[in-house]
């Protein structure tokens, strides 16, 4: 399952490339809306929620290729991170992950258990109100690559012809490394933003 928060860009190139990996891979591909849950498990962020749009395509009963995005943006404690109060930026979660799948088929439901991973961009987006002091060259944003892995587990079930609900659970983990540049020196880590994800939502089937 791909979930793409918002934006017309990541929801074009998720539509291309399921459309290209379906007639290998899929017996039908879908597209729709859900609503979605990430709790990150690290210290210092926030959980995000939000409605989102959902593309998934489910393989056959057994073996198959899976993919997700699982995109978020999560707020940051600056005390956690930057040892100074308030609240230091939003940071955004952009992993492009591809593995593999395996698909139970039981009447109108599709229960399929997957493993996927890639690289992922990490870009923290600094508040205005603190950037001065955690950042000597007034940068307003962060960002680094990183590797997520994601396992989960999905359901699609089939209520009419063309209408699917579907759902998810999973946990990502993330674990970017980060430099913020202040005025006394670099501050480095690597932030966990490991986080359990949970969405439901319905999606029609495409073809």
């Amino acid at each position: 399952m791909i979930r793409v928060k918002s934006g017309f860009g990541p929801v074009a190139l998720a539509v291309l490339v399921l459309a290209s990996a379906a007639p290998a891979f899929a017996q039908r591909v879908d597209a729709g809306i859900n609503y979605g849950v990430t709790y990150p498990t690290g210290p210092g962020l926030s959980t995000d929620r939000g409605i989102g749009w959902v593309f998934q395509f489910t393989p056959r009963s057994g073996w198959g290729f899976a993919g997700g995005l699982s995109w978020f943006g999560i707020t940051v404690d600056a005390a956690t991170f930057a040892g100074v109060p308030g609240r230091l930026g939003r940071l955004n979660v952009r992993p492009l992950m591809g593995g593999a799948g395996y698909t139970v088929l039981r009447g109108r439901a599709a229960t399929t258990f997957s493993v996927v991973g890639g690289p992922s961009i990490n870009t923290l987006h600094l508040d205005g109100a603190i950037r001065d002091r955690v950042s000597q060259v007034g940068q307003s944003k962060v960002g680094v690559w990183g590797l997520a892995v994601r396992p989960g587990v999905s359901l699609t079930y089939t209520v009419a012809k063309r209408l699917d609900l579907v759902g998810f659970g999973g946990y990502i983990v993330n674990r970017p490394k980060i430099t913020l540049r202040t005025p006394a020196g670099d501050i480095e880590g690597r932030w966990k933003t490991d986080s359990v994800i949970v969405n439901a939502g319905v999606a029609l089937r495409l073809f």
